[in-house]
């Protein structure tokens, strides 16, 4: 592997972390403004609130993913357009399709997981620093995580009650 950084791959990895700061960014926007309404005496506990909240937060982070793909897809169309002359030549050589494919699957992924641990660090430090301007602004702390916990999920998986007796107490743990 040649040490040289080649051409074309700072925009993949420009490309996938802003989609991935944007996603952090929203889903950090969403969760704050939940929190903040949630915080507020008057609307505490409203189901049809949360319902609003969570179904414009899965609309809204789906448009992200759609429009992140499709400008990772034009990204990666440009940069193997740019190197057509490099594949033919090692194509001429002896490659493999399959193997040309693999390498620019292996370059793909690595781009992408570089960029979007990137992203996902400007994300969360741009969505502290908004928070703690938002908080300044409405002159009180909301109460939210914006690095939630790994795993909101119990711990341990549910068992099936499938063929309990009717009123029988549920199998301990």
């Amino acid at each position: 592997m040649s040490a040289r950084v080649e051409r074309g791959l700072g925009a993949g990895v420009l490309v996938a972390a802003i989609s991935s700061a944007f996603g952090v960014l929203l889903l950090g926007a969403t969760s704050y403004l939940g929190a903040a309404l949630d915080s507020d005496p008057a609307l505490a506990g409203s189901r049809t609130l949360s319902l609003l909240l969570a179904i414009l937060s899965v609309v809204l982070l789906g448009m992200a993913l759609y429009v992140a793909g499709v400008v990772t897809a034009n990204t990666f169309t440009t940069i193997v357009a740019g190197r057509i002359r490099q594949i033919a030549l090692l194509r001429l050589l002896g490659a493999s399709a399959n193997s040309q494919r693999a390498a620019l699957s292996r370059r793909g992924l690595t781009v992408g997981l570089a960029g979007a641990a990137l992203g996902a660090t400007a994300g969360l430090a741009l969505a502290f620093v908004l928070r703690t301007v938002a908080d300044d602004r409405i002159g009180r702390t909301v109460p939210v995580e914006l690095l939630p916990p790994p795993c909101s999920c119990p711990a341990r998986p549910s068992r099936s009650r499938r063929g309990a007796r009717p009123g029988s107490a549920p199998a301990a743990y």
